[in-house]
């Protein structure tokens, strides 16, 4: 509907005048118009509109963003600027003040005049693409998205998962396969055909699975997506084993048709995840399964603990649930880290839906020596190359 419309962002804000000042003089942006309400800027053919408003809280997460080509020309100018670039105990920024996402991004985070938080990007992939949306990275709607969307949307199809020994070649085909089931998965819970149409619609999805079961390999296919092995490949590669490494995960891998329908997102120091569940995710009526979000705190506690750059495997969560989740409604899950020890770390999250918070999360979890998971992806990336006869990359 809206794919091909022009976008345009609206920051609030308290001071028009001394925006204006900030965005046009500061930034560089082109004043467009301005009056009473607010003002109009072109950034790169960009829309943005500054908008006035009055008692508002501005929150912490990132606002509005921008893609760069150099981070550290970006960040250095801003600073010569008299900007001053945000900084997060924990997160491990270097000098300059520049985070390195798990996906390979890197991101600085500056505060405007009206107490907005705004970024600038490096995309560890070049430019980004024009189709791309809300996979890989966006700034639209105050969310600085990191990992492709899952369960919902195709994630961007770049070379990443090529490197996967059972999407080679077949990512894209790979993916709509697992779109299909999840429609599939949808409708046999929401539809009631005759008994005789039932019967015969399963006949058909027998005959296909029985078709797609030809196709099993004797070894396994790998879940995790190891390292790049191969001659001048980084010998510590900067992916976590979050979406980008699991593409066959249960909660956030994008080909797996049992993953979740959420969103991972980052505005350090926290981590996010935006949900709208559908009725295959119901528990009581109408309502969101508590299997669905202990799960799907699961991973966005782990998404926080990897901002921390301290990950491992989950000891204990808790929950309390204080009031019901919804199906058919945005969830929005968020996850901060509350203390990081030698061998432990511990976060805490929530899930707001319509402003009012519905559940409260705690987790505790290993800390886990990255190298001993990556040798145990390789190990079995290894075994399945060899009974393909693909011999690795």
């Amino acid at each position: 509907m809206l794919g091909t419309a022009k976008l345009v962002a609206f920051v609030p804000v308290t001071g028009v005048a001394r925006a204006q000042e900030f965005y046009v003089g500061t930034l560089g942006l082109t004043l467009v118009s301005a009056d009473h309400y607010g003002c109009m800027r072109n950034a790169n053919g960009n829309t943005r509109r500054m908008a006035r408003v009055d008692g508002y809280s501005f929150p912490g997460h990132t606002a509005v963003g921008w893609e760069v080509p150099s981070i550290e020309r970006s960040v250095r100018a801003l600073v010569a600027a008299g900007v001053e670039v945000q900084r997060h105990d924990g997160m491990g920024q270097d000098e300059l003040g520049i985070w390195t996402a798990p996906s390979g991004d890197r991101v600085a985070w500056i505060t405007d005049t009206e107490g907005n938080t705004l970024s600038v990007t490096q995309s560890a992939r070049g430019a980004l693409s024009p189709l791309r949306g809300r996979s890989g990275m966006s700034t639209g709607g105050g969310r600085t998205v990191l990992f492709a969307p899952v369960g919902t949307q195709r994630p961007e199809l770049t070379p990443s998962f090529e490197r996967h020994p059972a999407l080679r070649g077949r990512q894209a085909e790979a993916h709509d396969l697992a779109q299909v089931l999840r429609r599939l998965i949808r409708l046999s819970v929401s539809t009631a055909p005759s008994a005789a149409e039932t019967a015969a619609l399963t006949a058909r999805l027998n005959e296909v699975a029985d078709e797609l079961e030809t196709h099993l390999p004797e070894v396994p296919l790998p879940r995790f997506m190891a390292p790049d092995e191969s001659p001048g490949a980084d010998s510590e590669p900067r992916d976590r084993p979050l979406g980008g490494l699991m593409p066959f995960d249960l909660v956030v891998g994008g080909f797996n048709p049992l993953a979740l329908p959420v969103t991972l997102a980052f505005a350090p120091p926290k981590a996010f995840g935006y949900a709208t569940f559908d009725v295959g995710y119901e528990g009581a009526p109408g309502c969101v399964h508590g299997a669905a979000l202990a799960a799907t705190f699961d991973i966005i506690l782990t998404a926080a603990n990897a901002i921390a750059e301290a990950t491992g495997p989950t000891v204990r969560l808790s929950f309390r649930f204080r009031r019901p989740t919804l199906i058919g409604e945005e969830a929005v899950f968020e996850a901060w880290v509350t203390e990081v020890t030698d061998r432990r770390i511990f976060s805490r999250g929530q899930v707001v839906q319509g402003g009012v918070v519905t559940v409260e999360a705690e987790g505790e979890f290993a800390i886990l020596n990255g190298a001993g998971v990556n040798r145990m992806a390789s190990g079995r990336r290894r075994s399945f190359d060899a009974a393909a006869g693909g011999g690795g990359e």
